[in-house]
């Protein structure tokens, strides 16, 4: 609270609290847990790891003290390296079709959501779902700034489209391509489920190594019907693959 009343920004924040400790109600390994579902608390960890590991300190303790020190380094680097790809968000710009079926796998999996939306809640059938409580407006109500945006603010874009790369959905591309972040474009069309999400969970792990906000874009429902329940399907597929946390959750039809 002290850090919110001195206008400290909230992934700041978030990330401070995934970084403390508990000692007293929670063991070492939970508290590894925690840092891993926060993107900027995983990397401020492991660049902590590194230095104490790589810290001329170690020379000055006896040599038993050095190597359990070195164990207990080496098995929190190993524990939050395990499973790379998390996905610690995902962000959408709350349209119709391939955005409000990412936002829907991340409430059926209890993942947390964010993104930028147009002013007034916008989209093609007059307002986003109130249910979608956590996306946020910008002052305009176009689409293309809040697309931007939610690249911006990402680690990677997934793009989901049926048949032809046009629109949003190639302006999504050409965005995250000048703002130099990973971009994957799936046509549903072209592959099953389960390649759509063996394919998905690569490029996460090699993208994204470290967890990632994911920002997840594509067409709108009424260009491809029935592209919702697609996307909802293969992204709870995705988090059940590459967040353990997930695995306690049912796969859906589409």
């Amino acid at each position: 609270d002290d850090l919110r009343e001195a206008a400290f920004p909230e992934e700041a924040v978030t990330a401070i609290g995934a970084l403390t400790k508990h000692p007293d109600t929670e063991d070492y390994n939970h508290y590894l847990y925690r840092v891993k579902k926060n993107p900027i608390a995983m990397r401020v960890k492991l660049a902590d790891i590194e230095d104490n590991l790589s810290s001329s300190r170690f020379t000055l303790l006896p040599k038993n003290e050095q190597n359990a020190l070195r164990d207990k380094y080496l098995h929190a680097r190993q524990k939050l390296m395990e499973n790379t790809g998390y996905i610690a968000g995902i962000f959408s710009g709350g349209q119709t079709g391939a955005d409000q079926g990412a936002l829907d796998a991340a409430l059926y999996c209890e993942v947390e959501y964010g993104g930028w939306i147009p002013k007034g809640r916008k989209c093609e059938k007059g307002k986003i779902p109130a249910k979608y409580k956590e996306l946020e407006e910008l002052d305009s109500p176009e689409y293309m700034p809040r697309t931007e945006a939610n690249v911006v603010d990402s680690d990677c874009t997934l793009v989901f489209f049926v048949g032809t790369l046009n629109g949003g959905s190639l302006q999504t591309v050409e965005l995250a391509r000048k703002h130099k972040r990973p971009c994957l474009h799936v046509d549903l069309n072209e592959v099953s489920r389960k390649d759509a999400v063996t394919s998905i969970a690569k490029w996460l792990h090699e993208k994204c190594p470290f967890g990632c906000a994911l920002n997840i874009a594509g067409s709108r429902e009424s260009k491809s019907p029935g592209i919702h329940d697609k996307v909802m399907a293969v992204m709870i597929d995705v988090l059940r693959e590459v967040n353990p946390d997930c695995r306690r959750f049912y796969p859906i039809g589409e």
